[in-house]
């Protein structure tokens, strides 16, 4: 729908903009996709994005290392706490 698009929601307290939960391609952001500050890197620029888990927002001000490069990989998971 018209909602399924990436827009700015807003900017973060560093300045760097935010985006709601669609990427580019219209998609759902994915823990593959994000650093753990929920920020995205599309060269030369960052910015952080809303996700369906727990921060939902940026919990950090990053970037970060994108630690899903790691190996073994390591993805963005909510806490069994």
């Amino acid at each position: 729908g018209e909602w399924a698009v990436k827009k700015i929601i807003g900017l973060s307290k560093d300045g760097r903009p935010m985006y709601g939960p669609y990427d580019d391609n219209g998609e759902l952001w994915q823990t593959d996709s994000v650093d753990a500050c929920n920020g995205v890197r599309e060269d030369p620029s960052y910015h952080y994005v809303a996700t369906q888990w727990y921060p939902y927002v940026p919990g950090c001000q990053g970037p970060t290392n994108m630690i899903h490069e790691d190996t073994p990989p390591f993805y963005a998971t909510c806490s069994l706490n």
